[in-house]
């Protein structure tokens, strides 16, 4: 994809941390290497390097978001949830990033609004 001069923030602040964000070559969990993202709650976020696009990469930094809100907010305590994890990580970030492409001025309003 094209060179942008957009690039992955270094950090997020999420409730009371901060969050560090990575780019890395490589990304295992449980010993497969298939992944693109990964999120370790108190540790940070990975994002491997060499995503087919900047959307891509964009979705992926939601999804992890998601796992860390998701963490953070401890959902995973309430009976019943925690099974469904990954599948509502994965619906909300995809739907969200299609919420702020199709609304660009939605970003707008809401950081004038939550100043």
């Amino acid at each position: 994809y094209k060179t942008s001069t957009i690039s992955l923030p270094k950090r997020v602040k999420i409730g009371h941390q901060v969050v560090p964000i990575n780019l890395v070559d490589r990304i295992e969990i449980d010993g497969g290497t298939h992944y693109v993202g990964s999120h370790q709650y108190g540790v940070g976020i990975n994002i491997k390097t060499g995503s087919p696009s900047k959307a891509y990469e964009a979705e992926t930094l939601l999804h992890e978001l998601f796992h860390a809100l998701y963490q953070d907010s401890h959902l995973g305590q309430t009976p019943g949830v925690e099974e469904h994890h990954e599948l509502i990580v994965s619906q909300f970030g995809t739907r969200f990033a299609a919420l702020l492409k199709d609304n660009p001025k939605l970003i707008k309003y809401l950081q004038g609004a939550l100043k």
